[in-house]
């Protein structure tokens, strides 16, 4: 089911290098962000997280654009991309 942002956000990815979407937990952040991606890499997962915290840059090289990183506040500070 589209949501009222998502042709919002398809503006924005086609001008922009990245968008960030912001709200209270569960309102479907994630799955309407899920949508416009062509990669995913969940943070929450410590394997994934420590593979972007080790090299933030190698980690996304080679991915799909656009790249749902998500949940990137629980990257240690320093290593988000």
């Amino acid at each position: 089911m589209e949501r009222l942002a998502d042709p919002l956000i398809a503006e924005l990815l086609a001008a922009l290098p990245a968008v960030s979407l912001v709200g209270p937990r569960a309102a479907g952040k994630t799955t309407t962000a899920a949508r416009h991606a062509s990669s995913i890499i969940h943070l929450d997962r410590p394997a994934e997280a420590d593979v972007v915290a080790a090299d933030p840059d190698a980690s996304l090289d080679g991915l799909a654009e656009p790249i749902l990183l998500d949940e990137w506040q629980k990257v240690p500070e320093g290593s988000a991309p």
